[in-house]
């Protein structure tokens, strides 16, 4: 048998934490959505990289805001 690799370590790990994570860290990060949206101007049009995008919440809003996300 051989042992995991630290990228199937990762993946096992957050797939058994997803919705744990997303019930906990989401209210709190979800306050800093407008503020940091509003802080780079009018998104429409634009093409934002989100970097450590974790559940896609703020990609979500940025692309109802008219970007296009990758990330």
């Amino acid at each position: 048998m051989t042992d995991p690799t630290f990228s199937e370590l990762e993946r096992n790990g957050w797939q058994r934490n997803a919705a744990k994570y997303d019930s906990v860290d989401l209210p709190a990060t979800r306050q800093a959505f407008a503020p940091l949206l509003d802080s780079v101007g009018a998104l429409r049009g634009r093409h934002v990289l989100e970097l450590a995008s974790g559940t896609g919440h703020l990609a979500a809003e940025a692309v109802a805001r008219g970007a296009t996300v990758v990330g």
